[in-house]
């Protein structure tokens, strides 16, 4: 397993934002570190989610964060096509906290929507203002992980993470970016991009079906 992990620069300290998780057999994870808001009541579903309605963006945050619930490190997983016990399973992906069952999960046929439009949205992550994240004392790359950190002059700003499966040899930076890296993982290619935004409650997104 390899690991992006993602932090702040803030007058000097590093403060946690997110990570990417690389999994042998070709699982993606994104994970913020800290806490995001969750619509309430929000159960797990299942969703066929093809060609033609796979482009709605679900922001599970409205701007009524009253009617919301708090989910401690929220984290997506996709999970590649396999074989278990000589039954294929297709492409999905799964929402969760770091506690509890899943908030959400969809069939995710990635394969199918980069070979079709190239680009295929898939995870954002905005965090609360960049002051009150957690700092990250002796966070450095090492054999299995490497660290990226985006300088902020105003701590008052937030951190946008977005994660993209884009084709093979796409080099498009991440419109507006600060940082966009490019993550190549069996056979999947990853676009992350990191951008600074108005500080804001944090809220967490991906693409599903309607």
């Amino acid at each position: 397993m390899s690991m992006l992990s993602i932090c702040a620069l803030v007058a000097g300290a590093q403060r946690r934002v997110a990570w990417v998780s690389l999994m042998p057999e070709g699982d993606v994870s994104v994970g913020l570190c800290d806490r995001a808001l969750a619509v309430r009541d929000f159960e797990a579903q299942s969703f066929v989610w093809s060609a033609f309605n796979r482009r709605e963006v679900a922001w599970v945050v409205p701007h009524e964060p009253h009617a919301m619930v708090a989910i401690s490190q929220p984290h997506i997983t996709f999970h590649p096509a396999r074989v278990v016990n000589g039954i294929e399973s297709g492409e999905w992906f799964h929402v969760r906290g770091n506690k509890g069952k899943p908030m959400y999960e969809a069939i995710a046929p990635m394969e199918l929507a980069v070979d079709q439009q190239g680009i295929v949205p898939w995870v954002r992550f905005i965090s609360k203002p960049v002051s009150g994240l957690t700092e990250a004392k002796g966070l450095r790359s090492g054999p299995m992980t490497r660290v990226i950190c985006v300088p902020f002059d105003d701590a008052t700003r937030s951190i946008g993470v977005s994660v993209d499966f884009v084709g093979p040899g796409v080099t498009d930076p991440f419109p507006g970016a600060m940082l966009t890296e490019f993550l190549d993982h069996t056979k999947y290619r990853l676009r992350v991009a990191l951008s600074q935004l108005p500080g804001q409650v944090a809220t967490l997104g991906w693409i599903r079906q309607n």
